[in-house]
């Protein structure tokens, strides 16, 4: 999912506390657990909220990009073989084996780009 959101092969979060935005971002409930945030006025992808944590920011969307550094990887399943950085770091995969190993046993994604491409509304 993190994939489909930034259209590139992972998504660079930080954990954000206290975030103040200038504006109201747009959601988008792109699954049943989480739901991605964006810039109404350009459609900038800004953060994820999942269901009871913190805002995850999208770090390229931040004014200062240069301060947040890597602490894991989530997600390692689906990252690409030639992709390499952050090696050494604590691995994770999808919920229920995500960094709190709590969650649900399954995700529904609201992203499918096949079923958008058919004409289908995911629901």
């Amino acid at each position: 999912m993190c994939q489909l959101t930034t259209g590139t092969a992972v998504a660079l979060l930080v954990t954000g506390h206290g975030v103040v935005f200038e504006g109201t971002p747009e959601r988008f409930a792109s699954a049943d657990v989480a739901a991605r945030c964006f810039c109404a006025a350009c459609g900038t992808p800004i953060f994820h909220a999942l269901a009871n944590t913190e805002a995850k920011l999208m770090i390229g969307s931040l004014d200062v990009r240069d301060t947040a550094t890597p602490g894991l990887r989530c997600g390692v399943e689906n990252h690409k073989p030639w992709l390499h950085f952050a090696h050494g770091l604590p691995e994770y995969g999808p919920r229920p084996g995500s960094p709190s190993g709590l969650g649900p046993a399954t995700i529904e994604s609201r992203q499918d780009p096949a079923g958008a491409r058919a004409g289908k509304e995911t629901p």
